[in-house]
């Protein structure tokens, strides 16, 4: 299993953590940086990942919109596991 965490101390706003999302997981260049292009990555996923993303509480309002993604993705893909820290 491959383990990823981010920590979102070092992320000052969404098109970072986008970009750090991209860059972690190996998304292709097409990826187009909003949430519906997040999600299709995520559950596109066919390795076991881990994504860990270390305080993330630090992500201010944008937060919540990206977390129902992720908790989403996970669910439909049983090869990701997210953690929120």
């Amino acid at each position: 299993m491959k383990h990823i965490t981010i920590d979102c101390t070092l992320i000052p706003d969404k098109a970072t953590l986008h970009q750090a999302l991209a860059q972690a997981l190996n998304f292709p260049d097409y990826y187009g940086n909003n949430l519906d292009a997040l999600y299709d990555c995520l559950t596109d996923i066919r390795e076991d990942i881990t994504l860990t993303l270390q305080s993330f509480h630090t992500m201010g309002i944008f937060r919540g919109s990206f977390q129902a993604v992720l908790e989403e993705a996970e669910q439909e893909n049983p090869h990701l596991i997210v953690t929120i820290a």
